[in-house]
């Protein structure tokens, strides 16, 4: 149950969520300002994070803290991975995401913190009394099945493109290590780890790529 100052927010920020999301199931399934949804991805996506953050619960240094942190470092692990192909596997940054610094947009470190607290959020959800060793176990598997679906929309939409077409399991596996990294972290330093708006967008942004990538692409 949320508390009554945060009930109308979350449903009022919900609503939001569905209608960006279902503009962009329309525009890009029957290209309909097909462009011009593609080149407002970044302010899409930077609108879900302000709710979210907005959203979340006890915000104190702690908090603030792991925001600035995760999306630094996740943009220091993208660079290292573009530039080195250990982490991810061989890729490149298309231009959907706005400008890129040393060859990564930082806005991908945005998208990183929406899926971490999305995909903690969810693993407490499931698993309310279980450590935090395996809430962030399978906070970890939760973001790599949100890549799997993320990865044919991405590729088709210039977010990314991999050197042999396809990501390989090196990709996936460089995922579970990241999120669980970040998501071991979040419990730790964030006093109130649950997140319902942030649940809310990774659930919405799952279900809007699996209807592409089944229906569509």
């Amino acid at each position: 149950m949320l508390p009554p100052k945060t009930f109308l927010p979350f449903y009022f920020f919900t609503a939001i969520l569905l209608l960006l999301h279902g503009v962009g199931l329309v525009s890009f399934t029957q290209q309909i300002y097909y462009d011009f949804c593609l080149r407002t991805t970044p302010l899409v996506l930077l609108i879900s994070a302000a709710m979210v953050l907005y959203a979340a619960a006890d915000k104190n240094a702690c908090w603030y803290r792991f925001v600035v942190y995760c999306i630094l470092v996740a943009w220091f692990v993208e660079v290292a991975g573009v530039h080195t192909k250990a982490i991810f596997g061989a890729y490149t940054y298309g231009s959907t995401l706005g400008i890129k610094v040393l060859g990564v947009p930082p806005l991908i470190g945005v998208n990183w913190l929406l899926c971490i607290m999305g995909a903690a959020s969810l693993s407490l959800y499931l698993g309310k009394h279980w450590k935090i060793g395996q809430n962030a176990f399978l906070a970890a598997l939760i973001t790599v099945l949100y890549d799997f679906l993320l990865e044919p929309v991405a590729i088709k939409l210039q977010y990314w493109s991999w050197e042999n077409g396809l990501p390989t399991f090196q990709n996936y596996l460089g995922w579970w290590v990241v999120s669980f990294f970040f998501t071991f972290v979040y419990y730790r330093w964030v006093s109130t780890p649950f997140n319902k708006l942030a649940m809310a967008w990774l659930l919405i942004s799952g279900v809007f790529l699996l209807v592409l990538d089944l229906f569509f692409w």
